[in-house]
């Protein structure tokens, strides 16, 4: 887990208790105060790879949020992996990047994105 959480306990405590479940190949977060947090649960994506893969996928919650369009979700799907990007509070937001497979749970995913956004601030 990031340090930088701990600053957090509300997201330190929604990673500990809902996070990895099964499928989850790793999170990443951009926190109320603009840093980065993220874990990878395989070996084969490093922390470098999901800060690129963050960079390249929020502007567009971003956009979206620019142009007073507030999405709940948005779901990004490759022939390996889905990634799911959920919205918080005060530009925060979740990135759970998920193996595209049958044993990856949807109501898993559903589950701990909308715990994510109903987070007390």
């Amino acid at each position: 887990m990031n340090d930088t959480l701990t600053q957090y306990p509300v997201l330190e405590r929604f990673v500990a208790e809902r996070l990895p479940f099964t499928g989850l190949a790793a999170w990443c977060a951009r926190l109320p105060d603009r840093t980065i947090a993220g874990h990878s649960y395989v070996p084969w994506l490093s922390m470098a790879q999901l800060e690129q893969i963050f960079a390249r996928i929020t502007p567009t919650l971003d956009g979206l949020q620019q142009d007073q369009r507030q999405p709940v979700r948005l779901c990004w799907t490759f022939e390996q992996l889905r990634l799911h990007l959920a919205a918080w509070i005060g530009g925060a937001c979740l990135v759970l990047i998920v193996q595209n497979t049958p044993e990856t749970s949807a109501a898993a995913i559903q589950a701990a994105l909308d715990e994510f956004r109903r987070l007390p601030a």
